[in-house]
């Protein structure tokens, strides 16, 4: 097996808590409104089109409040606070440091809204230790699209063969796969270092 250099993270439900369901609570949403405004809003294609980089997270409240007008003042307060929608796993720093005085370079690969990616990940305690990142709305690709994983080699010239991929979906782990990327699906902590004790990472 080829020796591994790279240690490639995912953000959402890996390093960071998308907690798009207990952000709405804490906002004050009644429990119908948090399951519509998660199906109709979070889960929508609008969002998907923000990871995608082709829409922009300012043209949001328009958008849903357009389609939604019972829910103005939600959607309002939802977008004005998203800051909160994220939160730093506790674990996440130390993983982070551990990896690299192991001597491991650490890259980010996420699909990610732009100025959502500002906002969160710069709030992260760990973000100022990798060595790169590449986020799918900057590159205009998502996930699983091979594309975006060969944007590795291309800005930071790592080999891919010589790196892992972590991420909670599977279909992304496969999409890390096909270019040639070991790849462990994230379950939990606990899990993920039991799989870098066995494949000899740590």
């Amino acid at each position: 097996m080829t020796k591994i250099k790279n240690i490639v993270f995912d953000m959402g439900f890996v390093l960071i808590d998308f907690r798009w369901h207990d952000y709405m609570v804490d906002l004050g949403f009644p429990p119908e409104e948090v399951d519509f405004l998660g199906q109709h809003m979070v889960m929508s294609e609008f969002w998907h089109d923000l990871d995608a980089g082709t829409r922009e997270e300012a043209d949001a409240p328009a958008f849903f409040t357009a389609l939604y007008p019972q829910y103005e003042k939600e959607i309002k307060l939802f977008w004005e606070n998203i800051q909160d929608i994220a939160r730093e796993f506790p674990y996440s720093e130390g993983l982070i440091r551990m990896l690299k005085e192991k001597g491991y370079h650490i890259y980010i690969l996420s699909n990610y809204p732009r100025e959502m990616g500002k906002k969160h990940w710069n709030a992260t305690k760990f973000f100022p230790l990798v060595d790169g990142y590449v986020m799918s709305a900057m590159e205009k690709v998502t996930k699983p699209d091979p594309r975006i994983y060969q944007r590795l080699n291309e800005k930071y010239g790592i080999n891919l063969s010589e790196s892992v991929f972590i991420d909670d979906l599977p279909q992304n782990c496969e999409g890390a796969r096909a270019v040639g990327m070991q790849a462990i699906q994230f379950t939990g902590y606990d899990q993920l270092i039991e799989e870098f004790k066995n494949q000899g990472i740590l």
